[in-house]
């Protein structure tokens, strides 16, 4: 008699696909929600088991401190796994990191120059001139299509941004310029019933986890040894880069989409070589 083979999913795959229906049920993006399952995927493999204690979670938080992961990626984890738990019907109580303010760092005028002189590669000089100067997040630039694309008007349209906003935003003639030419050479492509701007050479649309690759490998191959990633080119630099530059702070903060201006106030004490120039150039006897 032949043994009859087993087809039942996997515990972990039911288990990630219930969490993704209850937090698509939420009304989470779906970035957000494509995160939250590999965060989760991650926290079942490291405890063994989908029913894990609340000494598990406790124990996998810890690990990520000792990491030294970002308190914002240590907080996500911490919220996938209260979400979880209180999905199986076991809810527990994880504390959450108190934001940090301050932003240590960002890329500034040479950093941004040399980072794109060191780029070869026609699409991804796209994706980072689109990224910076229109100071977007990755997940907004792997989400756009060909149809969002204003050449003409030279505007840039974003479905579904951060809090489930669209937006419509502009671009400078150096990123029309680039992306005339890559259009040109890129031929259209028709992936699960749109057509993405950005896709692989295996036809799959971009997700913020190759953008971060891609700048990874670029920033390494500028060679800027400087702490800080694509969001920190995207949003943090390029906003830094306009307050030094004298736009005001209310411009900013549309272009930045934030909802309260006290978020992009944060801004103001990275643009100390500004001050230092004022202080020298006025403040003489």
């Amino acid at each position: 008699m032949s043994k009859q083979i087993n087809y039942e999913m996997p515990a972990t795959e039911q288990a990630a696909r219930k969490f993704e229906r209850y937090i698509r049920g939420i009304g989470f993006r779906e970035s957000t929600i494509e995160d939250y399952v590999g965060r989760l995927g991650r926290y079942l493999a490291f405890c063994g088991t989908v029913t894990p204690s609340f000494e598990d979670a406790v124990r996998f938080r810890d690990t990520l401190i000792d990491r030294r992961l970002s308190r914002s990626s240590i907080n996500n984890y911490s919220f996938v796994i209260k979400n979880y738990h209180q999905m199986i019907g076991e809810p527990i109580k994880l504390p959450f990191l108190k934001h940090n303010d301050k932003l240590p760092y960002v890329f500034d005028e040479h950093d941004i120059k040399t980072i794109f002189d060191s780029i070869t590669n026609i699409k991804y000089l796209c994706i980072l001139q689109i990224g910076f100067y229109a100071s977007l997040r990755a997940s907004e630039v792997a989400n756009l299509d060909d149809s969002d694309i204003d050449l003409i008007n030279k505007t840039i349209r974003i479905r579904g941004g951060k809090g489930d906003r669209d937006a419509l935003l502009y671009l400078n003639d150096i990123c029309v310029g680039t992306l005339r030419q890559y259009l040109r050479r890129r031929p259209k492509q028709i992936i699960d019933g749109r057509q993405p701007l950005f896709y692989s050479n295996r036809n799959k649309r971009y997700d913020r986890l190759m953008i971060y690759n891609i700048f990874r490998n670029v920033k390494q191959r500028a060679g800027i040894t400087k702490p800080g990633g694509v969001h920190v080119f995207f949003r943090h630099s390029s906003a830094t880069l306009l307050l030094n530059r004298g736009c005001d702070l209310l411009t900013v903060k549309e272009l930045l989409r934030h909802k309260d201006i006290k978020t992009t106030e944060k801004y103001l004490h990275l643009t100390d070589s500004e001050k230092r120039s004022k202080h020298d150039k006025y403040l003489r006897v």
